[in-house]
């Protein structure tokens, strides 16, 4: 059983990131991007809500002390925002391996206005995501996140399953 989770999001290096507003069933075409301002937490909570799907690893020091590895060929994450303009809300996330379900945890999320995620989970683990270590657009969501105690990391690579 999995004790702690924590999301890693590894991002290339850019100047500026931005917030891409792209509809899948046109075609490729170069399009006008919005970049995000810091503190603009609230257009990272909307781009963040929804439904995301892909695989994920996590590294984690177990009871007796002693580094696990894990990997996850579907992993199901879920962001809902609360009605209004609120930089936080609620999501889940189950883990699956060889389409067994082995993991199942709602947690509550926030973007604070150094645009860091924090996910707390029920059971109060917490894991963070710092701007430096995601990359989120329309499609796509990369991320490392570290618990707070430094004793788990997991690294998530996610598509959009929902517009």
């Amino acid at each position: 059983m999995i004790f702690t989770m924590f999301l890693v999001l590894a991002t290339t290096a850019c100047e500026h990131e931005y917030l891409r507003y792209d509809d899948p069933a046109t075609p490729d075409v170069e399009e006008e991007k919005t970049p995000i301002s810091p503190g603009d937490d609230h257009r990272l909570t909307d781009l963040l809500a929804g439904e995301w799907q892909g695989s994920a690893t996590m590294d984690f020091i177990d009871s007796d002390n002693q580094w696990k590895h894990n990997e996850f060929d579907d992993v199901r994450l879920s962001f809902s925002l609360p009605e209004g303009n609120a930089p936080w809300g609620n999501g889940s996330e189950s883990d699956y391996r060889d389409g067994k379900r082995v993991w199942k945890m709602s947690f509550t999320w926030k973007v604070d206005s150094t645009e860091t995620i924090t996910l707390k989970y029920a059971d109060g683990r917490q894991m963070t995501s710092t701007k430096k270590k995601y990359d989120l657009d329309d499609h796509t969501f990369h991320a490392v996140f570290d618990s707070k105690d430094l004793m788990e990391t997991d690294e998530y690579t996610l598509k959009r399953v929902t517009p």
